[in-house]
């Protein structure tokens, strides 16, 4: 009963120290700052996001692409602030599948983002001629600015939000790599339990 009793403290303790290390590794990547850095971004592309739906600049923006980059951000953001208050190997990978979904999106937008303000629709290129007034010139430029100058603003916010969740998920890669190199190490602690009574024998005082 001993040597049993001293088995699953021993086991108790290597998983106390398994949790210990995965938080560890985890916090090392400060997940509530950049969490919360990826809410900041998330809202502000919402807000791009909602803009471009009732003034679209592109045929794209008509369908609202920019707001799945924006959602992925926040949930992003949210799940890793959690992750650090409720520090688990759930919460991690969690936080691991959220970002590489969310680096994969915002990457694809992106792309499409740059293109769009290096290629524009035939509709979009604001050119004056002969025909317009003035006025109508006037307008036609100032949109330009307002869609060059948005989406040039909305590719910088893209590009730092996709390196915060890189950022997190090599944390969170690292993190989860470790831990199933240490389950493997649980793992062959209870199939060769015969050192845990030697164990227990060598802790017991001798009379």
């Amino acid at each position: 009963m001993k040597g049993g009793s001293s088995g699953s403290c021993l086991l108790l303790t290597i998983g106390k120290l398994m949790a210990g290390l995965v938080s560890q590794r985890f916090l090392q990547g400060e997940p509530k700052a950049l969490g919360t850095t990826l809410l900041m971004i998330g809202l502000v592309h919402l807000f791009f996001a909602a803009m471009y739906t009732q003034a679209p600049c592109q045929y794209r923006d008509d369908v609202g692409i920019l707001f799945f980059p924006a959602l992925m951000f926040l949930l992003a953001g949210a799940v890793s602030v959690a992750a650090e208050r409720v520090p688990s190997i759930a919460m991690v990978k969690a936080c691991l599948t959220l970002c590489i979904i969310c680096a994969i999106i915002s990457s694809v937008v992106n792309f499409f983002n740059l293109v769009d303000l290096l290629f524009p629709t035939p509709q979009w290129r604001f050119k004056c001629n002969y025909n317009e007034s003035a006025l109508d010139c006037q307008r036609g430029t100032m949109q330009h600015v307002h869609c060059s100058s948005s989406r040039i603003f909305l590719l910088v916010l893209n590009f730092v939000g996709t390196c915060i969740v890189i950022t997190l998920s090599g944390f969170g890669c690292r993190t989860v790599c470790h831990n199933n190199s240490e389950d493997n190490m649980h793992i062959d602690v209870l199939k060769n339990p015969s050192s845990l009574p030697e164990t227990a024998a060598s802790d017991t005082p001798q009379d």
